[in-house]
């Protein structure tokens, strides 16, 4: 129960950052990590309340898990609405549509969807952070270009 996110049922922040730890550990170059974030979470929990915003949450999580069919792969909160993936596949593009194809089908009042980013380990990553800041960026890289549209 230490190492598990409460509310989704996912690893937690801490079981998250010690499995990253491991995986820059092996220098394995088949990995990706990518990170996750809801859209719009805010305006959710402000008009639809934070109890839909936590049904929102668990739904996602069941729908990472879903995607994610490798036995290898690796899913936690973030925190928030925040999510991370260790993906140790070659279809990090079909990953991620898989993750948006099983959210467009839930069924909620209010649009649900999340944005990508994602960032293949390379050997120079000597520390966790510096393939979480990666993928980071390009997550907020992608939520600019929402904001744009």
């Amino acid at each position: 129960m230490i190492s598990i996110d409460p509310l989704t049922q996912l690893n937690n922040r801490n079981r998250m950052e010690q499995h990253l730890f491991e995986c820059v550990r092996s220098q394995d170059l088949n990995m990706y990590l990518l990170v996750l974030d809801v859209n719009r979470f805010k305006k959710i929990n402000d008009e639809h309340g934070h109890a839909q915003g936590d049904l929102a949450l668990k739904a996602i999580a069941n729908c990472l898990k879903e995607s994610c069919i490798e036995k290898s792969d690796f899913i936690a909160r973030y925190g928030g609405d925040e999510f991370v993936i260790v993906y140790k596949g070659n279809d990090v593009e079909g990953l991620c549509q898989r993750i948006h194809t099983y959210i467009q089908q839930l069924s909620f009042p209010f649009d649900l969807d999340v944005s990508i980013g994602y960032a293949q380990y390379k050997k120079e990553m000597r520390k966790w952070n510096d393939w979480f800041i990666k993928a980071d960026k390009q997550l907020y890289d992608e939520k600019k270009k929402l904001k744009g549209r």
